[in-house]
């Protein structure tokens, strides 16, 4: 009886140990999807919540909330310290606007707005905005997809988040007009 009572210390014990030199701490990223989510739009926003290297939550999150959150408006698990994370990271073209009483009274993000172009060829809601990036009607090219993935870090731009330093990455490359001649004429040669 004292040997099974000692087993089971031991191994209570042994537990214990491996339990507190587990690293259990997380990180939360801004994300964006360029795939239809809850609220019926072409890019769905998140916060990620990462352990380790595997994505283990998602918050999804409107358009608005996102931007305030990852421009310090409001603060956020992803954003505690109310930092403009788009102007920290070079982002251009995206600021917080200011109504006569200096009160924040919305945004203009216009690298967002031009993401659809790296999926769809034409845009599949309104058929009088300018073409697409892709050479394909409703997803990227293979090489395209590869490219997405070897820089951004982003495995399929179907169903997977573009998020930490590759989003901001993609914000800043997609505002340039070579950038976006590059994508578009992506072939296996290159």
């Amino acid at each position: 009886m004292l040997r099974i009572i000692n087993i089971l210390i031991f191994i209570l014990v042994f537990q214990f140990i491996g339990q507190t030199q587990v690293n259990y701490g997380k990180k939360y990223h801004f994300a964006v999807g360029l795939f239809v989510g809850p609220h019926s739009k072409l890019i769905t926003y998140a916060i990620i919540t990462e352990s380790g290297d595997k994505i283990i939550g998602t918050q999804i999150l409107r358009e608005q909330s996102f931007m305030y959150f990852i421009m310090g408006f409001w603060p956020s698990k992803a954003n505690p310290e109310r930092l403009n994370l788009l102007e920290l990271n070079e982002v251009d073209s995206c600021f917080l606007l200011k109504n006569s009483a200096d009160k924040i009274s919305g945004y203009f993000i216009k690298p967002f707005y031009d993401l659809w172009k790296i999926k769809y060829k034409i845009h599949p809601i309104d058929y009088d905005a300018k073409g697409g990036w892709s050479q394909e009607y409703y997803k990227p090219s293979p090489i395209q997809a590869k490219y997405i993935y070897k820089h951004y870090g982003c495995p399929n731009v179907k169903t997977s988040y573009i998020y930490g330093e590759g989003l901001y990455k993609l914000l800043r490359d997609i505002q340039k007009p070579d950038w976006q001649i590059m994508y578009q004429t992506l072939s296996d040669s290159i």
